[in-house]
Parts: structure tokens; sequence; C-alpha cells
């Protein structure tokens, strides 16, 4: 038994570990070349098959690698030189991994023999050539913004700038280019609140755009400010317009009702006919319950005040004087309020009357609270709507 488990173990040990030259068989190249670097780093007597299996999967790789660069130099991709320098600084960092064991030399005396890349200068071959290619097309992108007035084609120019960025600092006028590409591909939304000329209309411009945090839905290609602070022309406006507001009568409702319980409130011995207590078998007194009735009145009261706000958010597009999105937005501010109070014997109330017992009964709202309140909804519900609203926009 003890012979089978050893057998197993050293089956499940061998499947476990890794085998290199499966490795470097199966095109896992870089895998292996990993897995060589750490067997032989550490060891001054480096095994062979390590040495070995660490010189084919280099070069296999590097081949390979290289034949991908010859593609992409002769293919017509826009991105090509972007793809050539990842391809030649993972090289870069693949001899920078096996520099550290130079001169490789195994146990048995093999020499490994490594034909190096030299990617400092394809690297900076290619981050001039990637550099030249992205400004080229941020200055075709930003020709055809004027040419055709499309944001998308403005920040289009202004992400080919930004790449440039990873090659070359500072490259011809980018600077300069970047600041107009920003410029033009970005949206400028004004807002503005408009009422009608019904009761507290004026309040409710003050409530909303005095709590109107508008520089919050700023992104980095959509710029929002209020309409009266504007110095550019807008692209979009967008307008919170308050068509009516209905104020509710202030309801109270009292109800009085009464509540009657049987309560125990002692218990009495139990009397035989001939006048002696009656005992039971363990000599205990028998005794019964003596029952009261006790009443309670109930002043239940309630207060109901309702408002509703009906607005609407339109969204304009300056540009070519159309509408472009009209959604209305009702807003309900409701106030209740609840007091319990009750006369009489408090044994008499039921479970559920005892949880309602509250003496203290709030002030019906004045209108222009509820008005302020529902501002303050309103203004909630115009970020979300043109925060959705606008992005649905700009994207199409």
């Amino acid at each position: 038994m003890k012979k089978i488990i050893y057998i197993l173990s050293v089956i499940l040990l061998a499947s476990s570990c890794k085998n290199i030259e499966k490795m470097v068989e199966q095109g896992k190249y870089d895998e292996a070349i990993e897995y060589a670097a750490k067997k032989l780093h550490g060891e001054k007597n480096k095994k062979t098959k390590y040495v070995e299996a660490l010189e084919e999967a280099y070069h296999k790789v590097t081949d390979q690698d290289m034949e991908k660069v010859k593609f992409l130099a002769a293919s017509g991709y826009a991105n090509k030189y972007d793809r050539m320098y990842d391809i030649f600084l993972k090289i870069e960092n693949r001899q920078s991994s096996i520099t550290p064991f130079l001169p490789l030399i195994s146990e048995d005396g093999y020499v490994a023999h490594f034909k190096f890349v030299r990617t400092h200068e394809k690297l900076s071959e290619m981050a001039d050539l990637a550099a030249e290619a992205h400004y080229k097309s941020a200055v075709v992108a930003l020709a055809d913004y004027d040419k055709y007035e499309d944001k998308t084609m403005a920040r289009d120019a202004y992400q080919y700038l930004e790449n440039i960025e990873r090659y070359r600092s500072n490259y011809k006028d980018t600077k300069e280019l970047s600041r107009a590409a920003r410029s033009k591909g970005t949206t400028h939304v004004a807002v503005s609140v408009t009422t009608g000329s019904f009761v507290y209309a004026g309040d409710i411009s003050k409530y909303i755009l005095s709590s109107f945090d508008i520089e919050r839905l700023n992104s980095f290609w959509t710029v929002y400010d209020d309409a009266r602070n504007f110095d550019v022309a807008a692209d979009y406006h967008v307008i919170v317009r308050v068509e009516d507001i209905v104020l509710g009568i202030e309801r109270e409702r009292v109800d009085h009702f009464h509540e009657k319980a049987t309560i125990e409130v002692g218990r009495k011995n139990v009397v035989s006919d001939n006048g002696k207590v009656k005992i039971d078998s363990l000599g205990n007194v028998i005794t019964i319950p003596i029952h009261k009735d006790v009443y309670a009145e109930v002043t239940d009261v309630k207060r109901e005040k309702t408002a509703r706000m009906f607005s609407e958010v339109i969204i304009k597009d300056e540009k070519r004087n159309r509408v472009k999105r009209n959604i209305p937005i009702t807003v309900d501010e409701v106030f209740n309020d609840y007091m319990c109070t009750f006369t009489g014997d408090k044994r008499a109330l039921p479970a559920n009357s005892v949880k309602r017992l509250d003496t203290h009964l709030a002030p019906f709202p004045h209108d222009i609270e509820m008005v302020e309140n529902m501002s303050y909804q309103l203004r909630d519900e115009v970020y979300s709507k043109i925060e959705r609203e606008m992005s649905d926009i700009i994207r199409a």
C-alpha cells in the first residue's frame, strides 16, 4: 500500500512540474524564458537543459517578433508604428531579462549565444515615425473639423496629439494644436430657468439657481454654465421651465371613538354552599378572577396637505435652432402628520392604539415652504435628466 501511495505521489509531482522543453515545443517562448530564468537565477552550476531552452526560446520568439515588424512595415495600417514600437519595447525588455546571466555557460560547459537586436535605435526610429504619423492625423482631423464643424473630429485630433506625448515631448506645435482641438471639441451648454406668471413663480428660480451647482455636470468635453454668465456661443441651451404649481388645501380630520376592555383586577376564594372555602387536592385554596370593565375615549387627528409642480426640461440645439428634447417632470410634495390621544383608562386601549399614541401634531407647512421643497426636488431631477439626455445627444 505504501509503495502504491509513493508511486502515485511521484506521478502527481511529475505532472505538476513544468516541462520547459514542452513549453518551447508548444510555442510558449516568453513563458519558457521566464521559467528558465527563475531556474538559473542564483545557481552556480546551471543545468544545461535550462540554458539550451532559454537560448532556443529566445531566438525563436525574436525571429517571430521581427517577422511581425517586417509585415507591419510593409502594411498600410494607420497605427503600424505604434505596434512596431511596442514589439521592439517587448524585445528590449526580454533582452534585459537575459543580460544579467551573460556569459551563460552550463555546468557541462555549454555556452549559449544570443544575437541581440539594437532596440535603442529601433525604438528611437519608431518613436519618430509614430509621433509624425499622429501629428499628421491630428492636422487632418482639425482640417476636417474646420470643414464639417464636427466636434468628434476635433476630439480625435486631441487624442492623436495626446498620443505623441508617449514618444516625444513638445513635438513641433502640439501644445498649440492641443489647445485648439480642446477648444473646438468642447460642447458648451447654457442653462436657464423660466417660470409662468403663477404665485411664487419668482421664488422658484431663486431656490433652484441658488442651490444649482451647474459645474458638477461638467466633464472633460462638456462645459455647463448659467446662461447669464455665458461668454461664448452655446452649442445647446437647457431650459428648465416651470409651467404651474397646484397647491392643495389644508385638510384635518378628527375622529372620536370609544374603547372598552374587561380586565382582571384581583381574585377571590371559591366558597361552597355551606360557607367553607374550597381547597384542591394539594391543599391549596381555589380562587377565581375578579373582572372589571374599563373605558377610554380616543381622539385621532390626521393632517394632510399636498402640492404638485408641473415642469419640463427643454434641450435646444442652438446651432441648428431646433429642440432636441422635451422632457416633462412632475414633482409632488406631500405633508402628513398624525396625533392620537385618549381620556379615561389606558388599560381599555388595544395594543395597536397604544402604539399610535402621539400627543405632538406638526403645524401645516406654509405654501412657500412646500414650493421650496419642490424646487429642490426639481433641481435633483434636472441633474439626472440633463446628464442622461445630453450624454445621448452628444454621442449621437
